[in-house]
């Protein structure tokens, strides 16, 4: 089950390159691309989330982030007096 959207979608690739298969390398090529993509930028976000885990009280980020914060999240980001 929880390899079913990657196979789907080599299934619909290898459909698509039977049927024109510039468009299905061109298909294969950008999903290798943005895989790579992903490869790249995921990684930093973790690390850099899981160092605001440990650098920033979790209180501070309840009160920006919570439920009651409303604007007060973009407005902490924004004035910087």
């Amino acid at each position: 089950m929880g390899y079913s959207f990657p196979l789907i979608g080599v299934f619909i690739m290898t459909i698509i390159t039977l049927f024109n298969r510039n468009l299905g390398i061109k298909a294969f090529n950008t999903a290798v691309y943005s895989i790579k993509e992903m490869i790249l930028v995921i990684p930093p976000v973790f690390i850099v989330l899981g160092l605001l885990d440990i650098w920033v009280p979790r209180e501070t980020m309840v009160k920006y982030m919570g439920e009651n914060s409303g604007l007060t999240c973009f407005k902490s980001f924004i004035d910087k007096r």
